[in-house]
C-alpha cells in the first residue's frame, strides 16, 4: 500500500495525474480549462485591489463616521453572502440588464473576429449582433 502512495506521489511530482474514466490524460483537460481560470483570477484580483484598497483606506481615515460604517457593513455582508448566489446575482446583473457579458460560455483568448471592415471595433460589433440571436434563445431555455 505504502508503494502505491509513494509511486503516485512521485508520478504526481513529474506533473503525470493519471488519466480520467474516459481515458484522457488530466494534463489535458486541466490544460484545457486554465487559461479561464487565470482569466478569472486576474479579473477577481483586480477588481479587488481597485476597489478594496481604496475602500480600506477611506474606512481607515474615516474611522468610526458614517462612511467607516457602511463599508464596514458592505464589506461584512459580501463575507457572509454566499459566492454562488453573489456569483448568479452578478450573472443576472451584467449580463441580462446590460448585456456586458454572456449568460454561460466564453470566448478563447485566442478567438479570432471575423474580419468584415478591418476595424476591430466594427467588427466587434458585428460579432455581438450576430451572436445576440443565440444569446436570446440561450436565456428563453433557461
Amino acid at each position: 500500500m505504502l508503494t502505491g502512495w509513494f509511486d503516485y506521489l512521485g508520478r504526481l511530482a513529474q506533473l503525470d495525474f493519471g488519466l480520467t474514466k474516459a481515458g484522457v490524460p488530466i494534463t489535458e483537460e486541466l490544460a484545457s480549462v486554465l487559461p479561464a481560470t487565470l482569466e478569472l483570477c486576474f479579473a477577481a484580483f483586480t477588481i479587488s485591489v481597485f476597489i478594496g484598497i481604496p475602500a480600506g483606506t477611506i474606512a481607515g481615515m474615516r474611522k468610526g463616521k458614517w462612511l467607516d460604517n457602511v463599508i464596514s457593513f458592505s464589506s461584512m455582508v459580501g463575507y457572509a453572502a454566499p459566492l454562488f448566489w453573489i456569483a448568479l446575482l452578478m450573472i443576472m446583473y451584467f449580463s441580462l440588464n446590460y448585456q456586458w457579458f454572456p449568460v454561460a460560455g466564453r470566448y478563447d483568448l485566442l478567438y479570432e473576429i471575423d474580419h468584415v471592415t478591418g476595424f476591430a471595433l466594427i467588427d466587434a460589433s458585428c460579432l455581438m449582433a450576430r451572436t445576440a440571436k443565440k444569446r436570446c434563445k440561450a436565456l428563453l431555455s433557461i
